[in-house]
């Protein structure tokens, strides 16, 4: 994704569940998901596309492949009397674009790769994100303390409830239990293969549960990359350096001119020209032989190599004195390492970005796992300054006076705060390094 960011504009991170995790239980996971197989809604404009009315993911995979995961497909379709499989035709359109460039070394990239498919036997699944309105229940009861207790819970727990439980529907009746439908939003999932369905399912999030990481925004979900903002600056800068090195070329061979008639071999003069020591004969009536000097080269054209080097490394973030380099440096250890965190500002700019993100990566994997954790599960969260890791154990259900389990820890309830705890370990660092420096700063 960090890949993506910088080369083409946008990466993409993915929250999803994986039921074949944990035996069968499933986990909360995320991944990457390569720009080119990601399509955006056009009309979304918020930083982060929390506006897009739709996301598509295409994925090209193999029919042995399909028809493990999809079992369906292998069914006989009455009519042809083939399996639906064999009804699908395969794709062959492409995901990476064709790229005119070529590279003198043998390494393969996606435009090259997308060709090397022996059976020639693809298949192109689409996968839809959508909101959709899904319908909640807000029930108002009171515990055995008499404190008014709310919870919210689906429309599938909410029916359940009231048709198996004679009490609850009881209580419904009397007043002794409040309720309040509401309408939430929720985004849907569906993969289609051709005309077919292969599944349609309703994710706990309200946000996409693909997660943009844009570069340069533009207002739109096609941003610009530094790759994109820098290429012209290169492009100048090749041409400088092939055009100073065309020149060397040019200068190392002098250039003669001869009079017609004055030499009577040119082809005796052309080889021993070279020879430091050549001796050779000319009519002196037919004119001189005469040597063109090479106009010298503008010595700005050398000093334009460091300038657009400058100029990319700024554009990139990128300043001598955070790669260690002494030039533009004072001397002086306070100076220069307010100069180190200005010329980094950039950089941190770029990296609030990717902040901005990963929490909203976060924040989604919150709510798949309020969705899909019902059991009792342990996680171990990772201390970001280096700390020992701390166990947490959540959907604890334990027996209270022989009644009804009740579950302590929930994770399915209640909002979590979901925060990217980031340079951490950089400013402890840097707190040390100061405090060692002090007696030098003062």
């Amino acid at each position: 994704a960090g890949d993506d960011y910088a080369t083409v504009g946008v990466g993409n991170f993915m929250a999803y569940i994986d039921r074949e995790a944990d035996a069968g239980k499933g986990e909360v996971k995320m991944k990457y998901i390569p720009w080119a197989s990601v399509y955006w809604d056009s009309t979304a404009r918020e930083r982060l596309y929390g506006d897009a009315q739709r996301c598509t993911i295409a994925t090209f995979t193999t029919k042995f492949a399909l028809v493990q995961q999809y079992s369906q497909l292998l069914e006989i379709e009455p009519r042809s009397g083939k399996a639906i499989i064999d009804l699908i035709a395969t794709n062959e359109d492409e995901d990476y674009p064709s790229s005119s460039r070529y590279n003198t070394t043998d390494i393969q990239t996606p435009d090259t790769v997308k060709d090397l498919d022996l059976w020639n036997r693809r298949y192109k699944v689409l996968t839809f994100y959508e909101p959709t309105k899904v319908p909640f229940y807000w029930i108002q009861e009171k515990d055995r303390d008499g404190k008014l207790v709310e919870r919210l819970v689906t429309d599938e727990a909410f029916q359940r409830f009231n048709a198996e439980s004679e009490e609850f529907y009881a209580s419904i009746q009397m007043g002794l239990i409040k309720f309040k439908k509401v309408m939430q939003t929720r985004w849907r999932e569906t993969a289609v293969i051709d005309k077919h369905i292969l599944y349609s399912t309703v994710l706990n999030t309200d946000i996409c549960p693909i997660i943009p990481m844009p570069n340069i925004w533009t207002g739109t979900p096609y941003p610009k990359s530094d790759i994109n903002k820098n290429k012209d600056a290169q492009r100048l800068l090749n041409k400088v350096i092939s055009t100073i090195v065309m020149h060397l070329q040019t200068s190392a061979g002098s250039k003669l001119l001869v009079p017609e008639g004055s030499v009577d071999d040119l082809g005796a003069l052309e080889r021993g020209w070279t020879n430091p020591l050549f001796v050779g004969e000319y009519n002196a009536e037919f004119g001189v032989p005469t040597v063109v000097q090479t106009t010298p080269l503008a010595a700005e054209a050398y000093y334009l190599i460091d300038r657009l080097e400058h100029y990319i490394d700024l554009n990139f973030g990128i300043n001598e004195l955070s790669q260690g380099f002494k030039q533009g440096t004072t001397g002086a250890v306070r100076t220069d390492l307010m100069l180190k965190d200005e010329g980094e500002s950039r950089g941190k700019s770029k990296l609030q970005d990717i902040e901005a993100s990963l929490s909203r990566l976060g924040t989604v994997c919150k709510n798949l796992a309020q969705g899909h954790y019902k059991s009792e599960k342990l996680f171990r969260v990772v201390q970001p300054h280096g700390g020992k890791p701390k166990d947490t154990r959540v959907n604890i259900y334990t027996d209270r006076e022989n009644e009804i389990a009740i579950m302590v820890n929930d994770i399915t309830i209640g909002e979590i705060d979901v925060k990217v705890v980031a340079e951490l370990s950089e400013l402890i660092i840097k707190l040390t390094t100061l405090l060692a420096l002090s007696p030098y700063l003062l």
